[in-house]
């Protein structure tokens, strides 16, 4: 029995994940445990789907177990969304090996980028560069040499830095298994073969193109994002906010939570108080981060925490396996009921709290169309083919 934990947004699910959980099977992997986003993804945007649709969604094409990613860590930079998924994979105590997509395949690169950004995260060289306008996988990636520059070039790798990062820090034994993205890049409009960016499927989606050629399902159930009521919260919340509060939000230096304060009073449109606020150093989907923040109520002292509890979102009969086993390993509680952990109250009942909030807005956002919410939702055991 080998368990193979993967860090995983599935938004939507597609045909390149597919391809990274058959290569999984075929190298051996017994049961596989995707560690997802909610409704809030970490590239700074809104779901095209509810959780539980697209942890479903994953179940049906491969994932045996689907545990929710808590959304304090899925509006955060790379470094908290790494080290809250890595503290879930430690405490659960059953995981075995991990796997991540990246476009570089070589784990010798990726072990040394990783010892390299170790080494730089503090220093006066990224110190000044930051100072000076750059983001920081920008700043590292102009310290690093040329044979691992390329490890800090792509959002992909960068998490994957991030990931080995923490299997360093926490001296965890897993083997690893980098899968080599294949198709088109990051973000790309191109289609090579049945393989489109998870961009460009959203797009496609969003405008009621055909897509089910990208997607191991004939398609998916969704509604667009209500984008003056995004604009419409997001003002009221931003305008009402002191600027002692916005320089509270969680990775918000003194300088962005000034352009926050300034551009919402300058602008007129949500379009245009993103381009006032973009820098160098402040890229959009940074920017889009800390309005989520905003919206949800966050502040810097969530993040001392790591997560409290492991909620289910979806699982098979391989997955029930894996949760049986976990009873007799997890160092935290683990639930398919949110209520069941609220009524552990503390630090449990704080994060329940945040993804009721969070669920209630995106719901809010989607036209308050019918779907589960987390104090309601319902989890089956669905049924799976042996063969693989």
């Amino acid at each position: 029995m080998e368990i193979c934990g993967i860090l995983a947004e599935y938004n939507p699910f597609h045909n390149g994940h597919k391809y990274q959980i058959d290569l999984l099977r075929n190298a051996g992997v017994s049961h596989i445990v995707a560690f997802m986003s909610g409704n809030f993804v970490q590239r700074g945007d809104i779901a095209i789907t509810d959780k539980f649709t697209r942890a479903r969604y994953a179940v049906q094409n491969g994932v045996d177990l689907v545990i929710e990613m808590p959304t304090l860590y899925t509006v955060a930079s790379a470094h908290f969304y790494a080290k809250a998924a890595y503290s879930l994979m430690q405490d659960i105590g059953c995981i075995d090996s991990v796997s991540f997509g990246c476009e570089t395949g070589d784990i010798e690169i990726l072990k040394k980028a990783a010892s390299f950004s170790e080494e730089v995260n503090e220093s006066l060289e990224i110190k000044e560069k930051m100072s000076n306008g750059m983001s920081y996988p920008a700043a590292v990636e102009s310290l690093a040499d040329d044979d691992i520059s390329v490890a800090f070039s792509s959002p992909n790798n960068i998490l994957t830095v991030e990931y080995i990062r923490q299997i360093n820090e926490r001296n965890l034994s897993y083997r690893i298994y980098p899968i080599e993205r294949i198709g088109p890049e990051h973000d790309s409009t191109d289609i090579v073969g049945n393989i489109a960016s998870a961009s460009h499927i959203r797009e496609l989606m969003r405008n009621g193109k055909e897509y089910s050629a990208y997607v191991p399902y004939d398609s998916i159930s969704f509604e667009n994002i209500d984008f003056k009521t995004l604009e419409t919260i997001t003002f009221y919340k931003l305008r009402t906010m002191k600027l002692s509060e916005l320089a509270n939000l969680p990775e918000t230096s003194p300088e962005l939570a000034s352009r926050f304060y300034n551009a919402i009073r300058e602008s007129s449109s949500l379009d245009e108080f993103l381009v006032k606020v973009k820098t160098k150093r402040f890229p959009q989907a940074r920017i889009r981060r800390t309005i989520y923040s905003a919206i949800l109520g966050l502040c810097k002292t969530d993040y001392l925490y790591e997560p409290p509890y492991i909620r289910v979102l979806a699982l098979n009969k391989r997955g029930a396996e894996v949760l049986r086993k976990a009873k007799t390993t997890t160092r935290i509680p683990i639930s398919t009921s949110v209520a069941d952990l609220m009524s552990r109250r503390g630090i449990c009942e704080k994060f329940v709290n945040m993804e009721c909030a969070a669920t209630d807005i995106y719901n809010i956002l989607k036209g308050n169309k019918i779907y589960k919410s987390d104090m309601t939702a319902k989890i089956e055991i669905m049924e799976i083919d042996d063969e693989f």
